[in-house]
């Protein structure tokens, strides 16, 4: 069962993160800076006037629009992983779209049902919501390319083929290199971006203003400044999308999202991503305020709980993030951080007075999901299913003939997709067909109770 617990402390005063790294961060986004700030002066004023509620009739179509990266996987297993100039022999060798922005489009786009059953829909079938996937992304005119967009065809995500392939030769398609040791699951990875790196602000601008989606999605395998553009044009008042950034891969040095965060609704990181945007090094442990050793793994489980919810909460009081942070645990499902309070609003400097007023809500997948009892076979792309089906989930909430789903209702309900991700090798995703009834939009079996405590 969900556990919700509402807590309330006075806000504290943003305080510096770590400056590690910071020179070569600087370096490395001065260009991606400039490009933001160029994007910014071209917009409407509209954007810092976002009334951040949600409500423009204009986007609720439940649409999904993914801007994020997309890659050709090429993966070898071997029984042991090459040292310096060594050869091994391999086991066995698979070719696999990839990438996060296309591997959570695919998870998406699961909850499209496919075009022959929309023709031949029952009365059944109408209970359940679905939504449409766009993927916003660049590939190159190659080989990789056309299998990319295959795979994204297969999975029905919608993308425009005048503007996705780029017409240059010379520039490839996102490649990942991926080297296993089947034996301990280690591996090495080589990305190579790619066409990935030639999506701009204002190819991002130009597809949001026409799709006029209701949730928009980025990650940061991109170039900051086109996932930065992402959010911004959604979170105008014009589309007032609900934006979703996924910090993977979390940047080395936090301040370089500092002009990101203003636009993003919802945080999704995964525990390590987490300390990493708090500027934290070390292992989870040492942020437990905990003076007891506790050799009981009930109480172990209790205390790396309690390290994620002080992160999200320092997360939430640093940075003016909108609504929530949700931070992927594993196994352990996810836990939802909320922001609750009328009178707050996360971008006013002016708090001395105020107080953050946070609801937290542990979740994990319906303990009667019949894939729980299956074994894990890979977890590749587990953090990608809960992106793309919470997405979906949302989507629901926002579109005018969908009943509303609150969000540790769809993040619940997105570790169950993301469990089931997990019982097949690589980044494959169920179908609509494979999908179980209690996972389907309009039959969430989450039920939230919720305790109150003032800290």
């Amino acid at each position: 069962m969900t556990r919700s617990v509402l807590i309330k402390r006075r806000r504290r005063r943003r305080q510096p993160i770590s400056n590690i790294g910071f020179v070569l961060a600087l370096l490395f986004h001065n260009h991606t800076i400039f490009r933001v700030d160029a994007l910014t002066t071209t917009m409407s004023a509209s954007t810092t006037n976002n009334n951040n509620g949600n409500n423009n009739d204009n986007n609720k179509n439940g649409i999904v629009a993914i801007v994020g990266s997309a890659n050709q996987d090429l993966t070898a297993y071997t029984s042991i992983l090459p040292q310096r100039g060594e050869t091994v022999m391999g086991r066995s060798f698979t070719t696999c779209s990839g990438g996060k922005g296309a591997n959570q489009a695919r998870a998406a786009a699961a909850f499209s049902k496919p075009i022959e059953e929309e023709e031949e829909e029952s009365e059944q079938s109408l209970d359940y919501h679905t939504s449409t996937t766009h993927l916003i992304c660049r590939t190159g005119p190659d080989v990789f390319g056309r299998a990319i967009l295959d795979t994204l065809q297969e999975a029905r995500v919608q993308y425009d083929a005048a503007t996705t392939v780029l017409p240059d030769s010379s520039i490839s398609s996102g490649v990942a290199t991926i080297v296993v040791d089947e034996t301990t699951g280690d591996n090495s990875i080589i990305v190579t971006p790619g066409a990935n790196q030639f999506l701009t602000p204002n190819d991002v601008e130009a597809a949001l203003v026409q799709l006029r989606p209701s949730v928009v999605a980025t990650q940061l395998e991109i170039p900051l400044a086109t996932a930065c553009a992402a959010l911004q044009v959604a979170s105008s008042s014009t589309l007032d999308a609900l934006t979703i950034l996924n910090t993977a891969p979390a940047p080395t040095d936090p301040r370089a999202l500092d002009d990101v965060w203003r636009y993003v609704d919802i945080c999704i990181p995964n525990e390590t991503e987490l300390r990493t945007l708090c500027g934290k090094s070390g292992s989870r442990r040492d942020d437990v305020d905990d003076d007891n050793d506790n050799d009981n793994d009930e109480e172990e489980d209790n205390e790396n709980n309690e390290v994620e919810v002080q992160l999200c909460q320092e997360l939430l009081r640093t940075q003016p993030i909108r609504k929530a942070v949700v931070c992927t645990l594993g196994a352990r499902g996810a836990v939802v951080v909320e922001r609750k309070s009328d009178n707050d609003n996360p971008n006013d400097d002016n708090d001395d007075d105020d107080k953050d007023e946070f609801i937290v809500t542990f979740v994990d997948a319906p303990a009667d999901l019949p894939a729980r009892t299956e074994p894990i076979q890979d977890t590749i792309g587990a953090g990608d299913a809960f992106c793309g089906a919470l997405c979906s989930y949302l989507s629901s909430s926002l579109s005018s003939s969908s009943s509303s789903i609150s969000l540790p209702q769809a993040a619940g309900m997105a570790c169950g997709f993301a469990s089931m991700s997990v019982r097949n090798r690589g980044a494959t995703y169920p179908t609509w067909d494979e999908i179980p009834a209690s996972l389907k939009l309009k039959r969430a079996t989450t039920t939230t109770t919720q305790q109150e405590e003032t800290v």
